[in-house]
């Protein structure tokens, strides 16, 4: 019993440790998802290409036609343009905004159909502009 004690005082800060960074992602987890639910989409993170010429993406998994995204043209294959965060969730929870406040989403139309890494890099990029609803 005294050594699953011992165990248990010297691991406790290395659980709440680990507890806490499982809350932490679980919480930015939960912002993403308000925030899509709130815009009308959703988004997923596929690979485009093959081996060498291979690529992860950002792209648009679907969009609700009474939604935010769909009334600025976002369309299911588009692929999102992250240049500011390192995390596909901070990102997608940047967009978490006062209602009415505009911003601009950089994206490549349909770029979910290229067929490698370099044929997306030569799509023209739109800058479509949001409204928060």
């Amino acid at each position: 019993m005294s050594k699953m004690i011992n165990f248990l005082k010297k691991a406790a800060p290395n659980l709440a440790l680990i507890i806490g960074i499982i809350l932490v992602g679980w919480l930015v987890t939960l912002k993403q998802c308000r925030v899509e639910k709130r815009y009308g989409f959703s988004v997923g993170t596929p690979y485009i290409g093959n081996y060498i010429d291979r690529c992860e993406v950002l792209m648009v998994n679907s969009v609700r036609e009474d939604g935010a995204f769909y009334r600025a043209g976002f369309r299911s294959g588009d692929v999102l343009i992250n240049t500011e965060f390192n995390w596909v969730n901070r990102y997608i929870g940047s967009f978490d905004l006062p209602q009415g406040t505009v911003f601009y989403v950089q994206t490549i139309p349909g770029g979910y159909e290229a067929k490698n890494c370099e044929e997306l890099s030569k799509m023209p990029l739109i800058r479509r502009k949001v409204v928060a609803p």
